[in-house]
């Protein structure tokens, strides 16, 4: 394991196709991008269940928007939101 302090250093891992290993509040959580491959080395280090779901984290409510399908309707009220701590949970399902 390689240890570093810096977050540049950490996101150009990231940027790389690395997993990575990151401090949170309580645990030590593992990271990477929203890649096929990359996930399942994930479930692989894990021993996680391939069907069990994963948290996206998003740089910004732009980048979300970009990513995902969400009527406007819903965005609107997101936007409303985005001002305070919140966690938006999103059905995979159509």
């Amino acid at each position: 394991m390689i240890e570093v302090k810096s977050p540049s250093t950490a996101a150009g891992w990231i940027k790389h196709e690395k997993v990575i290993a990151y401090p949170t509040e309580g645990v030590w959580g593992l990271g990477s991008l929203n890649k096929k491959h990359l996930i399942e080395e994930l479930n692989k280090i894990k021993g996680r269940d391939k069907e069990k779901k994963y948290i996206l984290l998003f740089q910004s409510i732009e980048h979300a928007f970009n990513r995902l399908e969400i009527n406007h309707k819903l965005k609107d009220k997101i936007n409303k939101l985005s001002k305070s701590f919140t966690t938006i949970i999103r059905s995979n399902t159509r």
